[in-house]
């Protein structure tokens, strides 16, 4: 699938922990983030998102064909980045060991049903 950078609509989650904002891109009432977004978002190392990736895709747990999707700026040619729908945002904030992950699934649930 392919995102269109200027369908984008970001909206800014102050971060609990330091108020650190991270910007969350919405597309037709969907959530995507890059690695550096997830990484930012959970205050954990980007090798960290991707080592909990590999083991949900190792135990089923995600399909990577389903989770991606290709983030393309129609003003750079050739521009490209790999975004992780919600599920896999969740997945992973399961796997992480700390409150970050529920205050954004809280945080988040708040928006989507507004």
């Amino acid at each position: 699938m392919e995102i269109p950078k200027d369908q984008i609509i970001r909206k800014i989650y102050p971060r609990p922990l330091d108020e650190l904002k991270v910007y969350i891109n919405f597309y037709q009432d969907r959530v995507w983030l890059s690695l550096k977004d997830i990484a930012t978002l959970y205050n954990v190392q980007i090798l960290t998102i991707k080592k909990h990736l590999r083991n949900a895709y190792k135990k089923g747990k995600l399909d990577e064909k389903r989770i991606t999707a290709q983030m393309v700026d129609k003003n750079i040619p050739g521009s490209s980045k790999t975004v992780y729908n919600l599920e896999a945002i969740l997945n992973i904030g399961h796997r992480i060991n700390s409150e970050l992950p529920i205050k954004f699934e809280k945080w988040l649930s708040e928006r989507l049903n507004a």
